[in-house]
This record gives C-alpha cells, sequence and structure tokens, in this order.
C-alpha cells in the first residue's frame, strides 16, 4: 500500500520547515514543545487535507476508506481504515510488506529533517472496517539508523 503523495510531500514540508540545534539527548523543555508542536501541526495538516476531493480520491485508488491523524507528544500517528478482511496468516506477510515499504520512504524524506533527528516519530496504525487490528509501523531515527537508511 502506498504512501499517499499528499503525505508524502507534507513529510518533505516539515523536514524543511523545523530547526533545532541540539541532539535529542540534550532537548531543552523549548525544543521539546516546538516538536510536540510541529506533530500537531502535522496532524492537523494530514487531517484538513482527508476532505480534500483529490486526497479523498488517492485513498481510494489506494484502497484507503479515511485516515485519522493525532500527535501523541513527538509522535504522529495516523490510522488508515481499509476495506479488506485477511485471514490471520496474510496479515504478517501484509504488514511486512507495508513496512518495507514505508519505512524507506519516511527515512528519505526525513534524512535532513531536524525536528526528526530529535525525537518526531511516525506510527501507522492499518485495521479494516470489520474493526480488526492488521498492525502499527512505527518509524523515528533509530529505525532508520538501524536499517542504515
Amino acid at each position: 500500500m502506498n504512501i499517499p503523495s499528499i503525505l508524502r510531500n507534507l513529510f518533505l514540508f516539515v523536514s524543511l520547515s523545523s530547526g533545532f540545534s541540539a541532539n535529542a539527548q540534550n532537548l531543552t523543555p523549548v525544543q521539546i514543545k516546538q516538536i510536540e508542536d510541529i506533530a500537531r501541526f502535522t496532524a492537523a495538516h494530514i487531517n484538513s487535507n482527508v476532505n480534500k476531493q483529490e486526497f479523498k480520491q488517492e485513498m481510494l485508488d489506494q484502497g484507503i476508506i479515511s485516515v485519522n491523524a493525532t500527535a501523541v507528544g513527538r509522535n504522529v500517528r495516523s490510522e488508515y481504515i481499509i476495506p479488506v478482511r485477511m485471514p490471520p496468516n496474510a496479515i504478517k506477510e501484509w504488514l511486512d510488506e507495508t513496512k518495507a515499504e514505508i519505512i524507506p520512504k519516511i527515512c528519505a524524506l526525513n534524512k535532513n529533517n531536524n525536528a526528526f533527528n530529535r525525537g518526531l516519530s511516525y506510527t501507522y496504525a492499518y485495521s479494516n472496517v470489520y474493526g480488526e487490528k492488521l498492525g502499527e509501523v512505527f518509524v523515528d531515527k533509530a529505525t532508520c539508523r538501524n536499517l542504515e537508511l
């Protein structure tokens, strides 16, 4: 499943719009608040785009029924609902494929993102229309570093 190009552009915007000069381990309360503000702004921007017709069509084209984004601290959590029911043995394979697609893209888009380097992270949570949780993909700087991305 592809990340809609609108979201990719948003992450690029976030990566270009942040500017901090401390290490993740040495953040001041002001810097932490700035990153949390970026997370809130990003979530709000995702949610505002959900109502735009071109975004709705792109979501439907990719098999996504709805998206809801929230900010939890320095994490942007996007919850996707997709119209599929998968047998349990297929969920792991699907989630592995989803991770393999999402993680490199988010790492590349955030390579020079100071907020990402200092704790901004993303969670992509998937469930289906039947209320079944399909899994989550978490991406932060450590994820990218561990995968050498």
